[in-house]
């Protein structure tokens, strides 16, 4: 055969059993009669020869009479856009006129080679037509068909990013081709555009079929795989495409190195057709180059060489850089460029920092340099070299962050052959910026929430307030610290505000090293715990004195901070306090009850207007509070920043009054002090407490219902009482600081003073039972004192704005200690001809029932001490139905 391909052999053999096979069932001919037979090998196509190639496909076609002929044929094929050929390869005229009929009468093999695609399947026609000789010629002239097929494989130009519009076609596909780089599992390498453009005629029914050469290059669907990743599903090899089914601009394919080519141009992929196996009808030839880097740990000590990231980690986790400030607080990156392979590679590297996101080199987030130290000149971006230039020992550069990441990894340094998508190996590169801290401070939480629900309107939670540290320095004045109380809270919420998102983020919060040994010691440093989000974090407040708390970034696996590491500090103070001495006292001798000749009863424990003396109980406290440094007393003294006072409770009340009608024996009715939710419910009564003296009492009258509030109950007359600060304690808080230090921390005093009481009426207060008259009084009340610590940065003891950010940790409450105290009394109401008299039935006490050391400091709810809205004081009604 003119191709020595066997399946031309096959198709010559498939066209000699039409000629010679056995004949249809017609009807008896003349003998003298002759006819031309013309048979195309099966499939009747041929592929239309490409350029590039020596000798295109070639059909065989059997040319025959059916009986001896002494005359001519002539083989006529319309249109045009084949060649014809002999057997011995020799080009042959269209028509072919004057066959031999002797030759035709042994039958004759001719080979078509296609020039043109036909216009529609069996749009070739030929036609064998005899003349001549000493037989009569009937069915004359034979016909057959077949159809030129052309396909057409392109090889997409470079591509400098991914995304936007298919490149066109790379002008010589065969000599040039194109060199892609070798894909790794770091998915760096990019991909070249491959299309099969659809086959010609479009009515082809076949498949086309894409065949890789050697193995090193594979493909992959269009949609949704440009850039590499792992999961993607690589089509088949050989890949079967059916051609109705590719439309107009083709069917596109991504392309990928797979094994590095051991020559240049010595890969790619040929394309084929169903029909005809084997037959090449075109191809695109490819290099694959294989190239790499090397990216090197932070330097744990200097003048060393710092140990190179694992080849693994290279692209994940990378190398992390901080951006770099005008202080140079902040290291760079070694990274080393050895030779390529193969060796022979004579072209150009591009060293390039990559902007991931934005697919480009035009804004880099770091510049490159060729020395370690900050300063100097930085290289170009990109930096061309040629591979010859590069050392044995390979191109030592360095890194250094200049625009915060906008996402993990985002910039790389990427080594490619300069017209190569993507790299032939990156590393990756995390520029951070680590700008601030905040600690979410959680308040302490009211011990009923049921209380506050019930109020209208309802008493809203406390809101957590947040300290933020934006700044760089350690020094406590210039980076105002976060300040909590010993104990106070055991998970503060920690965030840290850096950029990108998915920094490897490690915690700590080592000691203050200008603290005073008796705070602790170097090792007792408060702990802090990494959430499932590293760039969150717990923080529990159990220790004291003064810390840094430090997220940074391990970029050398030492398990401590090192020398510009990507880091930012939040200064923290936690106070704590000691008892010296208690002396708070109840004094009984204060408690009076007086009656007025008209019935009016006065309950008196102590008077508010005689001062600790004269109170019925007398808060005193002496303690040695602590902050941190050398003295202990940073953050005690200016800035201030610790606060103290007497926060009260009732933890029980019944105080009420019996009143009895004259006449007739009838049940008595109570007038009842009620801590309520629904005051607004209550009528305000004017009430004679004697002649001339009127008071407003509001009093829930028959058909209205009180709701009582539950105790413990916060006891404060403060205006917005519980809402922060000191607004929790007693109007008559107060802290005295003592001139006489000890050597570690500052003395002070915290005292109060409470003399509660109450009036009945001689006459019911309700208009419906007013002509019933006193007859006792049962007065009950249970307290707690509970002596509390808090902190502000704001450098105020109460709330100015209780939402500001200058009020962290004015909600958050730890107590030291807890006295509990009662005042009790309970007796009956005569009246004789003289006036009304008051006997005793129990006798009127003040008392300290219980006291409680919290050693360490505990948190106000871990101690049953309420700090919260709604208080008694500002919800007493009386209930008289």
């Amino acid at each position: 055969m003119p191709n020595g391909n066997d399946d031309d052999a096959l198709a010559a053999a498939a066209a000699d059993a039409i000629v010679h096979g056995p004949p249809k069932a017609v009807k008896a001919c003349d003998k003298n009669q002759v006819s031309p037979v013309i048979a195309v090998a099966a499939p009747k196509i041929v592929m239309v020869k490409k350029g590039y190639q020596a000798q295109g496909h070639r059909l065989a076609v059997r040319l025959a009479t059916n009986a001896t002929f002494s005359g001519t044929g002539t083989l006529t094929i319309t249109p045009g856009g084949v060649r014809l050929f002999d057997s011995k390869g020799g080009a042959l005229p269209l028509p072919y006129a004057n066959i031999p009929g002797a030759q035709l009468s042994k039958v004759i093999t001719v080979y078509v080679e296609g020039v043109n695609p036909s216009g529609a399947m069996d749009g070739v026609h030929l036609s064998l037509a005899l003349a001549g000789g000493d037989k009569t010629i009937v069915s004359s002239p034979a016909t057959d068909t077949l159809t030129c097929v052309e396909v057409t494989l392109e090889l997409g130009q470079y591509k400098a990013n991914p995304g936007g519009g298919d490149p066109p076609p790379v002008g010589d596909k065969i000599g040039v081709g194109r060199n892609l780089h070798l894909q790794t599992d770091k998915y760096g390498a990019g991909r070249a555009m491959l299309t099969i453009e659809k086959a010609q005629p479009a009515a082809y029914p076949g498949d086309l079929v894409l065949k890789s050469r050697g193995g090193r290059v594979r493909t992959f669907a269009r949609a949704g795989n440009e850039v590499a990743a792992a999961g993607q599903a690589e089509e088949a090899d050989p890949l079967n495409t059916p051609n109705p089914w590719i439309n107009p601009p083709g069917h596109k394919l991504w392309v990928e190195g797979s094994s590095a080519s051991k020559d240049v141009l010595d890969t790619g992929f040929t394309l084929e057709i169903s029909d005809l196996p084997g037959v090449e009808g075109d191809r695109a030839n490819i290099t694959v180059v294989d190239a790499r880097l090397k990216v090197h740990q932070s330097r744990r000590k200097a003048g060393k060489v710092p140990k190179p990231v694992a080849d693994g980690d290279k692209l994940n986790p990378g190398r992390f850089l901080h951006k770099q400030d005008a202080g140079n607080h902040h290291g760079r990156a070694r990274t080393l460029v050895p030779q390529v392979k193969p060796k022979t590679f004579a072209g150009n590297l591009e060293l390039v920092v990559w902007d991931v996101t934005a697919n480009s080199a035009a804004s880099p987030r770091m510049s490159l340099f060729t020395a370690e130290a900050p300063g100097g000149g930085a290289l170009g971006n990109p930096h061309n070299f040629g591979h010859g230039t590069v050392p044995a020992a390979g191109l030592e550069l360095w890194t250094e962050g200049q625009t915060t990441s906008g996402g993990l990894r985002d910039t790389q340094l990427r080594l490619r052959v300069a017209d190569a998508e993507g790299t032939a190996d990156r590393t990756a590169f995390t520029v951070a910026e680590f700008t601030k801290i905040d600690a979410t401070v959680q308040p302490t939480p009211t011990l009923n929430p049921a209380n506050g629900a019930a109020m209208t309107p309802a008493v809203a939670a406390p809101n957590p307030h947040t300290h933020s540290s934006t700044s760089y320095d350690d020094d406590f004045t210039a980076n105002i610290p976060l300040v909590l109380m010993r104990n106070s809270q055991p998970d503060v919420a920690l965030v840290l505000t850096a950029q990108p998102a998915g920094l490897p983020i490690v915690w700590d919060a080592p000691r203050n090293p200008a603290d005073h040994t008796k705070l602790g010691s170097k090792k007792k440093k408060p702990v802090v715990t990494a959430g499932a989000n590293v760039y969150h974090a717990t923080l529990n407040a159990n220790r004291k004195g003064s810390f840094r708390i430090r997220p940074y970034i391990d970029c050398n696996g030492a398990g401590i901070y090192s020398d510009g590491e990507p880091s930012i500090p939040m200064n923290l103070i936690l106070f704590d306090a000691k008892i010296v001495k208690d002396r708070t006292a109840a004094h009984p001798k204060k408690a009076q009850a007086i009656i007025t000749p008209g019935g009016t009863v006065a309950i008196k424990n102590g008077l508010w207007t005689a001062g600790l003396p004269g109170a019925g109980i007398a808060m005193d406290l002496e303690v040695i509070v602590t902050g941190g440094g050398a003295d202990g007393r940073l953050g005690v003294e200016a800035p201030q920043y610790l606060y103290g006072g007497l926060i009260n409770m009732t933890t029980a009340l019944d105080i009420h009054a019996d009143y009895v009608a004259a006449g007739p024996p009838v049940a008595p009715h109570t007038f009842s002090w009620a801590l309520v939710s629904n005051k607004a419910a209550a009528t305000t009564v004017p009430v004679t407490l004697a002649p001339g003296v009127v008071a407003s009492m509001d009093i829930f009258l028959p058909g209205a219902v009180p709701t009582l509030l539950v105790q413990p109950l916060l006891d404060s007359g403060q205006t917005n009482a519980g809402t922060g600060g000191n607004t929790a304690c007693m109007r008559s808080s107060s802290v005295t600081i003592n001139p006489t230090n000890p050597p570690v921390g500052k003395r002070w005093t915290i005292q109060c003073m409470d003399s509660p009481g109450c009036t009945f009426p001689g006459k019911h207060p309700v208009p419906a039972y007013s002509a019933a008259q006193i007859t006792g009084i049962f007065y009950d009340v249970g307290f707690r004192a509970c002596f509390c610590l808090w902190t502000n940065v704001s450098g105020a003891e109460a709330v100015v704005d209780a939402a500001a950010v200058d009020a962290v940790a004015n909600r958050l409450y730890t107590v030291i200690r807890i006295d509990d105290w009662r005042a009790w009394g309970e007796w009956t109401v005569s009246f004789p001809v003289a006036g009304a008299k008051l006997t005793v039935v129990t006798k009127h006490k003040i008392k300290v029932t219980k006291r409680k050391t919290i050693s360490p400091m505990g948190r106000a709810q871990d101690n049953n001490v309420e700090v919260r809205p709604p208080t008694g004081i500002h919800n007493v009604t009386y209930d008289g139905r």
